[in-house]
């Protein structure tokens, strides 16, 4: 949850369900959808006609995933997968959430483990068709470190064009089939959000 106290900008808080599925050891599918309440304030020195505030909630963006492993990891070379990204234009109407016209995505990147931890680099392009163009998408560098059976933990950097966010996300394996996560994203940009927490439950089987 974003915090709701500051004086101009947009704040909110979001749930988000996640489903994905191994249908080979080659091809998986994801899903994703998010529901969102969001208020817009409008600056002290803003002398357009938007109204002092603004706040919508509802669904927000919903998104499928198909992806492609092209190689497995060995020692020589690491992980190499694709992925083709959909957004869903299911919010036409609404300023704040969801997305309003079609999105789509296309992504490589590579996994390569080490003794000290495991490294995914990955790159998108993206379209949108509200704009009617291509553009650079979602870049990433990652880090995850398994320190034993109950504990693993996260540190990345993401981005989207000149939105930049820090990322650490700490996993807690207390279940046979689950995993507690912590996740704290820091905007290192100006676009970015300033701090987005998030606390959820993840089942695997």
């Amino acid at each position: 949850m974003i915090p709701d106290s500051r004086s101009d900008g947009i704040s909110g808080r979001h749930s988000l369900l996640f489903l994905g599925y191994g249908i080979t050891d080659r091809l998986a599918v994801e899903a994703e959808a998010a529901v969102i309440t969001a208020k817009q304030f409008k600056a002290g020195d803003d002398p357009s006609g938007m109204p002092s505030r603004i706040e919508e909630s509802g669904l927000g963006d919903v998104e499928s995933q198909l992806r492609w492993r092209w190689a497995e990891e060995n020692e020589s070379r690491p992980e190499i997968f694709s992925y083709y990204e959909t957004v869903f234009p299911l919010q036409k109407d609404k300023l704040l959430i969801g997305t309003s016209d079609w999105e789509l995505k296309f992504g490589t990147g590579v996994v390569k483990g080490y003794s000290w931890g495991t490294i995914t680099l990955r790159l998108a392009g993206e379209y949108s068709r509200d704009e009617q163009k291509f553009d650079l998408g979602e870049y990433a560098v990652e880090y995850l470190r398994r320190v034993n059976d109950k504990f693993r933990f996260y540190i990345g950097a993401e981005g989207n064009q000149d939105e930049l966010e820090l990322i650490n996300d700490l996993q807690f394996h207390i279940f046979p089939n689950g995993f507690i996560r912590i996740n704290n994203s820091f905007g290192a940009t100006s676009k970015a959000t300033d701090w987005a927490p998030e606390v959820g439950i993840l089942f695997y089987f």
